[in-house]
C-alpha cells in the first residue's frame, strides 16, 4: 500500500495597489515581507508565495521604491500601470496578474489598515473547503458619526436595491485559484469589486478584525470619491433606480390626476383661490423629479456607453515579473 504523499501548501499571492504611497511604503512592505516569511517559516504556504504591489500611476517615489524592493527581495513584485485608473481597476490588474502564478491570493490596501495576522486565519478557512474568505470590521468606532451612519445607511440601502454587499467589508479578502479564474471572466469597465463574491460562490467565509489606524500618508478615498464608489456599486449591479423612476412616475401622475379633480370640483363649487406661492411650490417640485430621473438615467446611459467602447480597462507599463 503507497503511503499518501503529504500536501503541498498553496503558493499564496498578495496583491496590493498603490497609489502614491512613498509614506507608508517602506513599513508596509515589511510587514507584509514578515508575515509571508512566517506563514511559510510555518508550512502554512509555499516557500516561493509572494507580495506584488500594483503602482496605479503614482506621481511620487512609489515605483522606484517598488522596483528597489523587487530587486531587493525575492518574495516582492512590482507592476506599474501606464496611467492611473482607480483603485478597483488596479486591483484587477493586480489580480490578473497573479491569476496563473498562485493558489490562492490575498487583497489588501497597502496603508494595512486592515490587519495582516488574519491572514493566517482566511488560509485556514481556504484548507477547510471555503472558496472565498472575507474580511470584515468587528467595529466602526474609529470612524466619524458621520461615517459610521452614513456607511450603515449605504449597506441598507444597497441591500434593499439587490446588491448583495456584506456589511463592513472592503476589499481585504483571500480568493482560491478557481474564484480568482471566475473573477477574471467579468468584463465591465467599471467593476465594484466589493459586490462578486456573491456571484462568484456560495462557500464563503468571514473572519472579523479590528481596523487600525494608519501608520503614514493620508488617505486616497476623500468624501467624493467614497460617494463615487458607492453609487458605483449600486449601478453597477442593481437596475433598481430605473425602477424605482417608474415606480415615482406612476405614483406623482396618479397623485396629479387626484389633484386635477379636487381642482375641477372646486372651480366648480366656485371656491378656487389663485395662488403664486402653491403654484411655485409645485412646480418645483416636478421639476425637481425630472431632473432627478434624468440624472439617473445618464448615469446609466454613461455606463452603456463605456461600456460599448469595449476600451481596456489598464495598460501595463513594466513588470518585474518573469
Amino acid at each position: 500500500m503507497t503511503p499518501t504523499e503529504p500536501k503541498e501548501p498553496p503558493m499564496l499571492a498578495i496583491v496590493a495597489p498603490c497609489f502614491n504611497e512613498e509614506a507608508v511604503l517602506q513599513s508596509s512592505i515589511d510587514k507584509l515581507r514578515s508575515k509571508v516569511e512566517q506563514l511559510s517559516t510555518d508550512g502554512v504556504i509555499h516557500k516561493s508565495s509572494f507580495c506584488l504591489l500594483v503602482d496605479d500611476g503614482s506621481t511620487d517615489q512609489t515605483w522606484p521604491m517598488i522596483l528597489a524592493f523587487s530587486q531587493e527581495y525575492p518574495n516582492v513584485e512590482g507592476l506599474k500601470l501606464s496611467a492611473n485608473v482607480g483603485h478597483q481597476a488596479a486591483l484587477f490588474a493586480g489580480l490578473q496578474e497573479v491569476a496563473d502564478k498562485c493558489d490562492c491570493c490575498v487583497s489588501i490596501d497597502i496603508d494595512l489598515q486592515d490587519d495582516i495576522n488574519v491572514i493566517d486565519e482566511m488560509i485556514f478557512g481556504l484548507e477547510n473547503g471555503y472558496s472565498i474568505v472575507l474580511g470584515v470590521r468587528n467595529n466602526r468606532e474609529a470612524d466619524s458619526f458621520f461615517k459610521r451612519q452614513s456607511a450603515n445607511l449605504y449597506y441598507r440601502t444597497a441591500r434593499v436595491l439587490g446588491v448583495d454587499l456584506i456589511p463592513h467589508h472592503a476589499d481585504f479578502r483571500l480568493l482560491s485559484q478557481k474564484a480568482l479564474q471566475d473573477l477574471l471572466a467579468f468584463q465591465e469597465q467599471n467593476l465594484f469589486l466589493r459586490a462578486t463574491p456573491a456571484l462568484l460562490s456560495q462557500s464563503i467565509k468571514t473572519v472579523e478584525y479590528t481596523r487600525l489606524e494608519r501608520s503614514a500618508g493620508e488617505s486616497k478615498y476623500p468624501v467624493l470619491k467614497m460617494l463615487a464608489l458607492a453609487w458605483s456599486g449600486i449601478s453597477s449591479f442593481s437596475v433598481w433606480p430605473l425602477r424605482l423612476i417608474t415606480v415615482v412616475g406612476t405614483f406623482t401622475a396618479f397623485s396629479s390626476l387626484m389633484l386635477g379633480v379636487v381642482t375641477i370640483l372646486l372651480w366648480l363649487m366656485g371656491s378656487t383661490v389663485q395662488g403664486w406661492t402653491s403654484l411655485m411650490l409645485v412646480m418645483a417640485f416636478f421639476f425637481s423629479l425630472i431632473l432627478l430621473s434624468l440624472a439617473i438615467i445618464g448615469e446609466y446611459l454613461a455606463k452603456i456607453y463605456l461600456e460599448s467602447t469595449g476600451r481596456p480597462r489598464f495598460f501595463v507599463d513594466k513588470t518585474t515579473i518573469d
